[in-house]
């Protein structure tokens, strides 16, 4: 009975430090959802004690508990909003004009970005990493928060918004110092104060799109891209076999905040069921592959991981 009063005093600890964190990262951007219940903690370290070589994939669900919102929650995700940006590859490749328009909203936007920081899930995931219970993390997410937890064995499937690429010469840029060139380039743009957050898209006008000046190489002069993967391009080949290989390693996989409404990420789901490995899935909502899964959990993934640690 004390070790259980014991467990129970934890949970309620680690439920209750994560709705703090909700509240201090902007619970906006969080889709609503119940309290996290004692029987899914159970379950999932049920499932984890059973693993061995666990692969983790997290997607959006992960970071809402930084303040960076989601795509697909009704109401709340980014494309639930009004005239979303959905930023096509070719297009970006070949219209200067996309290229002002991409640029001008993410100089706005990073102001907040750039000031998110890893939560309880991003850590607990490295410490799992660190004790050895994580054999691979696949990410779906662009926001580099997973390397900043100090997670190493980390595949960024859809790149990183932190890191920028020159198109012609192929040199690599932090964000940070391309925000810096912007800035130099954009001193007296009207819209340079304009207020953002993450819970609103950037509203601008034509003419206040026209008249940004979007960064160039300071080496070559080409045009730069967010070393990101846009809609209509593809995961490098030799990224999908690596990743083909770590599937075929795990004894088992997580999904993490994530709806699997992606190609590649469900792709890896696929292939995992294909050798009638176990899945977990927790997911505020309901995912693509809820039919696969051995266990699926509706919660917040900060709280429920918080709630298990490392215990297991």
């Amino acid at each position: 009975m004390k070790v259980v009063s014991a467990v129970m005093r934890f949970f309620v600890k680690a439920v209750s430090v994560c709705h703090a964190n909700k509240a201090y990262f902007s619970s906006r951007v969080i889709p609503e959802c119940g309290a996290t219940k004692k029987d899914d903690v159970m379950k999932l370290r049920s499932f984890l004690s059973g693993t061995k070589r666990l692969l983790v994939l997290s997607g959006a669900g992960v970071s809402t508990e930084s303040g960076i919102p989601d795509y697909r929650s009704a109401k709340i995700g980014r494309y639930s909003r009004p005239k979303p940006l959905i930023v096509d590859h070719q297009e970006f490749m070949h219209s200067a004009g996309l290229r002002r328009r991409y640029w001008a909203r993410n100089f706005l936007e990073w102001t907040w970005f750039c000031k998110a920081t890893p939560n309880r899930s991003h850590e607990i995931i490295a410490d799992w990493e660190q004790k050895n219970k994580l054999s691979w993390l696949i990410t779906q997410n662009v926001d580099g928060l997973h390397s900043m937890a100090g997670s190493q064995k980390v595949t960024e499937l859809h790149g990183c918004r932190r890191r920028v690429r020159c198109m012609k010469c192929k040199e690599l840029f932090s964000r940070d110092a391309v925000q810096t060139m912007m800035e130099e380039q954009n001193f007296s743009w009207n819209a340079r104060f304009l207020k953002v957050s993450a819970e609103t898209e950037v509203n601008l006008t034509e003419d206040e799109e026209f008249n940004f000046n979007a960064p160039s190489c300071p080496k070559c002069g080409g045009f730069m891209k967010p070393d990101v993967v846009f809609f209509g391009d593809s995961v490098p080949e030799e990224i999908m076999l690596f990743l083909k290989s770590k599937v075929h390693e795990a004894d088992s996989m997580l999904v993490l905040g994530s709806s699997l409404m992606v190609n590649t990420g469900f792709y890896f789901v696929q292939l995992l069921k294909s050798s009638d490995k176990p899945l977990a899935i927790v997911n505020i909502n309901e995912t693509k592959a809820d039919h696969f899964a051995d266990v699926k959990i509706s919660a917040v993934c900060g709280e429920i991981l918080t709630a298990i640690g490392c215990d297991w």
